[in-house]
């Protein structure tokens, strides 16, 4: 199965959404109440008061290019024409106007998509490597299992009612490609002595302003059992985690603060064997077929020729894939951002090399998948004509910066205009620009952009200076995934 399960309940949720925004507007419901509600759904206000931001789940990334066209052309029918990728590996569409809320949860439904658990304290978007199932260096495809956990967690009430949000990672190789150490439950891909398929099982990681790396729970957990940790955690989080104060209510908090690292792995071992002894179903796991283009007959004419500039991108952008003769594509954007056209000409180039293309990095780019090699030329003479694409060295595409300032509530600075005043410099820079430098700038402490995680970061800070609130920059470095272990960046002015 591709996708994910979106809950039978949704259409419910929605009606019951309804209702709350029909009540806010006449005033019979207070804002704070309504804000708890229309977070859950996905639906943040803008720094405005006056426009919405919605938050599509992309569970593994996977997304179709039906899909992206449909979020393209809500985009432009009702929001600020763009489509964003967010650095938890899902859409975002900003400049909603509120009459228009409710008509587009059930737009998104009839296009297979949903907001629900965008925000608030919920099962947040689970996310993996995007070439999960194609790299040569994978132990083993793991968006099946996190797209069969999607689905079961979606299906959960309590999903929705968590003491604070839950972050779920995976990751089909044996270094941290996924930097699953910094979610509050992440796995790893690993093989036990019988060659059966399995995982670490890691939790407690997270960023923010106090970040802390995840702990080890369990060397080896069977895949079918994936859904038995995932519950387990959720049952013990419902039961210990702090509900009074949200700035200590992540499950690192419970792990590094609150219990300590031994007594929250003796007390997840015995409530996986309760779980485990209740009988719940495993995870329904259906295999993704990465393969079907090798052998596909596929109506599309391959160029005769490749366009000026070609053998630049390939070198930069085109990776070989563990299937013979099928390549995958970065396609590097700029500030995260997608117009309406460029869905649709990606949609339609798409379209005969199947649903099966298309993926979200936490990155913010897109990925590519299952092109066969001799249709490579038409793919870049196809980007060419998109207009939000990158053409620029790799270092562009490498720069995160979250929303900040511009439409977030609690941003401090602005690292979307900061990013493109680097951008700015760099394009008279006079030295060579080096291809593997991660770049990030969070507008606050709240680290939307990772920034813990750069080789180069920034966030967010108001100083006091003369009597006067500035907003600030902090400096970091060296931050990321190293020989599989998570890097937390230092502080450096």
């Amino acid at each position: 199965m591709l996708h994910y399960d979106i809950p039978s309940s949704l259409e419910a949720d929605i009606r019951r959404f309804e209702q709350d925004l029909a009540d806010f507007r006449a005033g019979r419901l207070h804002e704070t109440a309504f804000t708890a509600k229309r977070v859950k759904m996905g639906v943040y206000l803008e720094r405005n008061y006056t426009t919405y931001m919605f938050r599509i789940r992309c569970a593994g990334g996977i997304l179709s290019p039906q899909q992206l066209e449909a979020a393209g052309e809500l985009a432009r029918k009702y929001g600020e024409a763009r489509v964003h990728v967010t650095t938890r590996a899902e859409l975002q569409l900003h400049g909603i106007q509120e009459e228009d809320i409710v008509m587009l949860l059930r737009l998104l439904r009839e296009a297979g998509l949903s907001c629900l658990g965008g925000g608030g304290n919920t099962i947040r978007n689970i996310v993996s490597n995007p070439d999960s199932g194609i790299s040569p260096q994978e132990v083993f495809d793991v968006q099946p299992c996190a797209v069969a956990l999607t689905s079961r967690m979606a299906a959960e009430p309590d999903s929705w009612e968590l003491p604070r949000k839950i972050k779920t990672a995976f990751t089909s190789k044996t270094e941290d490609a996924a930097f699953v150490l910094a979610q509050d439950i992440g796995f790893i891909a690993c093989l036990d002595e019988k060659g059966r398929q399995g995982y670490q099982v890691y939790a407690g990681g997270g960023l923010g302003a106090k970040p802390k790396a995840a702990v080890l729970l369990q060397d080896f957990l069977p895949e079918e059992q994936v859904y038995h940790a995932v519950r387990a955690i959720k049952n013990i989080f419902h039961q210990h985690g702090n509900r009074k104060n949200k700035h200590r209510n992540r499950i690192k908090f419970l792990i590094h603060k609150d219990m300590g690292e031994a007594a929250f792995c003796k007390l997840y071992k015995e409530e996986l064997a309760r779980v485990l002894a209740q009988g719940p179903p495993d995870l329904q796991i259906v295999p993704i077929d990465n393969s079907a283009n090798c052998n596909r007959s596929i109506a599309l004419e391959p160029l005769a020729a490749p366009a000026p500039g070609f053998a630049l991108w390939q070198e930069r952008h085109v990776m070989a894939q563990k299937q013979d003769g099928l390549y995958a594509v970065r396609l590097p954007l700029l500030l995260g951002d997608l117009s309406p056209d460029d869905c649709l000409r990606l949609t339609e180039f798409l379209q005969p090399f199947s649903e099966n293309t298309l993926r979200c990095g936490t990155d913010q780019n897109l990925y590519l998948r299952n092109i066969p090699q001799r249709f490579l030329p038409n793919l870049h003479k196809l980007l060419t004509a998109c207009t939000t694409l990158s053409t620029k060295p790799p270092l562009y595409s490498k720069l995160v910066p979250c929303t900040g300032a511009q439409t977030c509530q609690v941003g401090i600075n602005r690292p979307r205009p900061a990013a493109q005043a680097v951008f700015k410099a760099l394009d008279q820079a006079d030295f060579p620009l080096p291809d593997d430098v991660q770049i990030r700038l969070s507008g606050c402490p709240n680290s939307c952009a990772n920034h813990w995680l750069g080789d180069l970061a920034f966030y967010g800070r108001v100083r006091h200076i003369q009597g006067r609130a500035v907003p600030t920059y902090n400096v970091l470095g060296n931050g990321g995934s190293q020989q599989g272990q998570l890097q937390v960046a230092e502080e450096v002015g």
